[in-house]
């Protein structure tokens, strides 16, 4: 009777096999995982009006793609009201692509469609002058534009707003596994007109008072969030999980005890 077990256990090997799987790193996420996160927080503006506070996050899927979340809060004060219209940051050297995968609002479109990478010199991607250029980011301008579009479809004070890029890398290209919440905030924009190369710019119009601004944020004044507690496992293997201990507890029960002499 005994090699009647051995179909069983081959149904268990493999559901455990199912469980490693699903739990390996680099399989399929169903939503956005955090590998990385920091803390934006502002330093230098141009008109010293516009305030925002937010988080930028990366989630390493394998060496050719990324995602990259941007939160941002309008903390601006309501007096003189204000809306932020655009954003942008640095890439590393270089990658195959990026995009908007998702924006809410969804009035914004994608920053940049040029080589992506951070090449001085090439100025193709998203002006910020006095900053410089940056490699991608997002605006209310069809093309993205931080400057056009109408400041009231963007975010208004106290409002906050969350946008996911997806980034791809060729084989010999930067290892996306490598990407980080600190290395992004490492990489400075290129030929800056004397407001100092920096790494990640918000875009402000739309003041009562008529002005507007260009805030970037302080590179090394960013502390990165504390670390979350323990992740639980994915629905997916909980349920797999139960269905090994159910198929182990079966077999046990169906043993047969061995006759004594």
């Amino acid at each position: 009777m005994r090699p009647a077990l051995a179909p069983r256990r081959a149904h268990v090997a493999a559901v455990i096999a199912g469980v490693v799987a699903l739990a390996a790193p680099g399989s399929v996420r169903a939503a956005f995982v955090a590998d990385s996160s920091a803390q934006l927080v502002q330093d230098t503006s141009t008109s010293g009006i516009g305030k925002f506070s937010g988080t930028i996050a990366v989630d390493n899927i394998n060496s050719g793609t990324a995602m990259v979340r941007v939160s941002l809060t309008n903390t601006s004060p309501k007096a003189n009201g204000g809306y932020i219209t655009g954003f942008a940051f640095n890439l590393p050297v270089p990658l195959a692509s990026a995009t908007l995968t998702t924006a809410a609002p969804s009035s914004f479109n994608l920053a940049g469609g040029g080589t992506f990478d951070n090449a001085i010199g090439n100025y193709d991607d998203v002006p910020g002058q006095p900053f410089g250029f940056f490699d991608v980011g997002a605006g209310l301008g069809a093309d993205g534009s931080l400057n056009s579009g109408s400041p009231t479809s963007g975010l208004a004070v106290g409002q906050t707003g969350t946008f996911t890029f997806t980034l791809t890398s060729n084989p010999g290209q930067f290892d996306l596994n490598q990407l980080s919440a600190e290395l992004l905030l490492s990489l400075a924009s290129a030929n800056p007109q004397g407001g100092g190369a920096q790494a990640f710019l918000v875009r402000f119009r739309g003041f009562k008072n008529g002005g507007s601004d260009k805030v970037v944020i302080n590179p090394d004044g960013f502390t990165p969030p504390p670390p979350p507690p323990g992740v639980p496992a994915p629905p997916a293997v909980l349920l797999a999980l139960a269905g090994v201990g159910c198929l182990l507890g079966r077999g046990a029960f169906r043993r047969k005890p061995v006759p004594t002499a």
